[in-house]
């Protein structure tokens, strides 16, 4: 065990991010699970912004859709301070109360695991508590991925940067953005989305129309569906017919009319599908287009708080890299920013008319 260590070889069982395989000489050793190591990493980058405690860090990593284990999506705060606390992943290891150099790929920086331990406290709970960045865990870098991160400059300036959890020298993303001017350029994501009252029911009528064309065609299922479950009825009657005159015993009847009782209820399910689908879809069309009514103008006006949510609402995969400042759009709204320039399809009126 010792002369493994030696070695650099991790004389026990792979911890969660990688896995122990078998070498070409047949030797033991330790390679990336390719499948986890995602977790591992993202795990350091959450707890690192210093401003989120171990129970939150393990609710964003499910939230982002990193699942610990198919049979415990969500990691135990205790196990989760444990990996993030493990220096194996920067490429060490402990043996026999020793720090010994492995020979395994390193998951994080060294950079990185010192940040998270310091983002630590004896009661385990995060370090920065007196202020929440607004932004924090909004961005992720443009340039190598990792996340970005809020820092307080002079007490009182909100700036944010790549976390450079892979190490500076992988990143050449070095810009620091402040909060305030942030969040003037995501004004320009709010405003390519913002409609007025005009528009408003041009696009709602537009919308009608063309659900009117999907309407006929759902009469047409409609109606083939509505057929259908008349011929099982008819079917449900003929057979009880066919019991109470002894053309068929009460088991045969009894198994018979289960198999149409049962295409009967799936019938009749798809039909209230059709009805609930068309008043949801015109509930959702209005309530998006109620929201996206002058919405530029209520963002300028709201609080920073307020701003934050109307972005979370809208945008998703946001970046940042160097001065350059991308997002995507969430459904439906990406459907209203993709559409090509609405002055020319809805005119609007001039004011100076």
């Amino acid at each position: 065990m010792r002369e493994r260590a030696a070695e650099g070889l991790f004389p026990n069982r792979a911890p969660y991010g990688y896995k122990n395989v078998r070498n070409e000489r047949g030797k033991s050793v330790i390679e990336v699970n390719k499948e986890t190591a995602p977790f591992i990493i993202r795990a350091f980058e959450i707890y690192s912004s210093g401003n989120i405690s171990i129970k939150d860090t393990a609710k964003q990593l499910l939230d982002e859709g990193y699942s610990y284990r198919p049979y415990s999506p969500r990691i135990t705060p205790g196990a989760l301070e444990d990996m993030l606390k493990n220096p194996f992943y920067t490429g060490v290891f402990r043996y026999n109360g020793e720090i010994m150099q492995g020979v395994h790929v390193p998951l994080i920086s060294n950079t990185l695991f010192q940040k998270v331990q310091k983002a630590f406290k004896k009661d385990g709970k995060p370090l920065y508590t007196k202020h929440k960045f607004l932004l924090g865990n909004f961005f992720t870098c443009g340039d190598c991925g990792c996340s970005v991160v809020g820092e307080i400059k002079k007490e009182k300036y909100i700036y944010y940067h790549c976390t450079w959890a892979y190490g500076k020298d992988k990143c050449s993303n070095r810009k620091y953005h402040n909060e305030s001017e942030l969040l003037k350029k995501l004004g320009d994501a709010v405003k390519a989305v913002e409609i007025n009252e005009d528009l408003k029911r041009s696009i709602c009528d537009a919308i009608i129309d063309l659900n009117k064309q999907e309407q006929n065609f759902q009469t047409e299922n409609l109606q083939r569906l509505n057929m259908q479950a008349e011929k099982i009825r008819k079917e449900i009657h003929a057979i009880y017919q066919d019991k109470l005159e002894g053309l068929i015993s009460k088991e045969q009847w009894q198994e018979e009319n289960d198999i149409r009782q049962q295409r009967l209820i799936a019938v009749k399910t798809r039909i209230e599908a059709f009805d609930n689908t068309n008043n949801m879809f015109m509930e959702d069309v209005n309530l998006t287009l109620e929201l996206l009514n002058d919405l530029h103008s209520k963002y300028l006006q709201a609080s920073d708080e307020t701003k934050v949510e109307i972005l979370k609402t809208l945008l998703s995969n946001c970046t940042l890299n160097g001065e350059n400042v991308s997002w995507t759009y969430k459904k439906p709204f990406s459907y209203i920013a993709e559409t090509a320039d609405f002055e020319k399809i809805y005119p609007r009126c001039d004011s100076n008319a």
